[in-house]
């Protein structure tokens, strides 16, 4: 990997970085905390920081989507019980 590969990979994860902890929903607190913590964090840490809050984020963000489906599937279990 080159210098500029290697800048444009630092930029893509910083930046991802940066959203992820921007819509984690966390006390400020934490946000500050994790954002302090990065310079003393290996490269292999940071991967699995971002790891998990991408984990989380996408949780967070199909939760609502989940929840309906579990109620259609409840439903049509229901559905069928009933025919029974």
């Amino acid at each position: 990997m080159n210098q500029q590969e290697l800048s444009q990979e630092i930029e893509f994860y910083t930046s991802k970085l940066a959203v992820l902890l921007n819509h984690l929903q966390a006390p400020e607190e934490v946000k500050q905390a994790w954002a302090t913590l990065l310079p003393e964090m290996t490269i292999e840490q940071i991967s699995q920081l971002l790891d998990i809050l991408e984990a989380r984020y996408l949780d967070e963000q199909t939760r609502p989507l989940d929840e309906a489906l579990q109620q259609e599937v409840s439903q049509l279990i229901q559905k069928f019980a009933d025919k029974k």
